[in-house]
């Protein structure tokens, strides 16, 4: 049986304990209270899994940069955290393949093209012209009675 310390929501608890400290680690006027902390660390999480920063003293020089002018720096760093965009000289992630159905770049279902909404719908999207849409109806009537 796997240890508490190995389990995906441990590891997932463990980040966002992670996330949260160095957040309140930023030096004032940018610390953030433990809530806000907190409520920021997934965001914070988030973006990093997908600009590669990580945590450390980078990342903390530039979420706290430019201070002067700055009347809320709670927001600012909100802001921030939410705009965060790869390091320079970093390689940005590979663009996510579009669906060959809706061209949503949600996850797509291994090995059909299609994201999860347009492989589990039942319902085709409706078309515009009713003959179409009566077309479509009767194609997938056909599809369904060659499968069963």
């Amino acid at each position: 049986m796997p240890t508490p310390q190995t389990t995906p929501e441990a590891d997932g608890a463990a980040r966002h304990e992670a996330a949260a400290r160095f957040l309140a680690s930023l030096p004032e006027p940018w610390t953030p209270g433990p809530i806000r902390a907190h409520r920021l660390a997934p965001v914070l999480l988030e973006r990093l899994d997908a600009t590669g920063w990580t945590l450390g003293p980078k990342l903390r020089a530039h979420l706290t940069a430019n201070p002067q002018g700055v009347r809320s720096h709670g927001a600012v760093l909100t802001t921030r955290v939410r705009d965060l965009e790869p390091p320079e000289g970093a390689k940005a992630a590979p663009p996510r393949p579009a669906c060959s159905t809706c061209g949503s770049t949600a996850s797509l279902v291994h090995g059909t093209g299609r994201c999860v909404r347009c492989t589990t719908s039942s319902a085709a999207p409706p078309a515009s012209d009713p003959a179409a849409f009566a077309a479509e109806v009767r194609a997938a009537l056909r599809r369904t009675h060659r499968a069963s």
